[in-house]
């Protein structure tokens, strides 16, 4: 958060105002996370700007954020999409074998 310089040596901080879509083009570009800025600020902005119950402070912090997010939901998604081979349990090892033999439970 930035802060201005108060005559009396205090700081006050910066009031939040909200970016614009080429502003936070711009950050995702430099940071070439792949978030949709448009998206991105249609959303905030059907929330007020609002995180939860609380105003907003930082957009770049919050476009971290996403970048994070879409992270860890790009790799659950692969993990989704991965055969995953798994062991029979003792007792479809032993159904099986019993069926082999003709025997029906």
């Amino acid at each position: 958060m930035k802060e201005k310089e108060k005559s009396c040596g205090k700081k006050e901080k910066e009031r939040f105002s909200k970016p614009s879509v080429e502003q936070v083009a711009e950050y995702c570009s430099e940071r070439n996370n792949g978030i949709n800025p448009e998206l991105f600020c249609d959303f905030y902005e059907s929330k007020g700007w609002y995180v939860g119950k609380n105003k907003m402070k930082d957009w770049k912090a919050c476009v971290r954020t996403w970048e994070q997010n879409e992270k860890r939901r790009a790799q659950s998604n692969f993990k989704n999409f991965v055969e995953v081979k798994k062991e029979p349990t003792i007792y479809e090892r032993v159904y099986d074998s019993l069926a082999e033999k003709g025997i029906v439970l």
